[in-house]
């Protein structure tokens, strides 16, 4: 499950980068780390 879920989101990262740039791919990592920590507890 945890390697479909990285699968996942290496794919919108990627996506994002592509359509949009390396600001907006920047902007879509902190939201998805600020989720994880969210997630985790911390």
């Amino acid at each position: 499950m945890v390697a479909g879920l990285n699968e996942l989101v290496y794919c919108i990262q990627l996506t994002v980068r592509t359509r949009y740039g390396p600001e907006e791919a920047a902007v879509i990592s902190g939201i998805i780390k600020e989720g994880f920590r969210r997630l985790s507890g911390s």
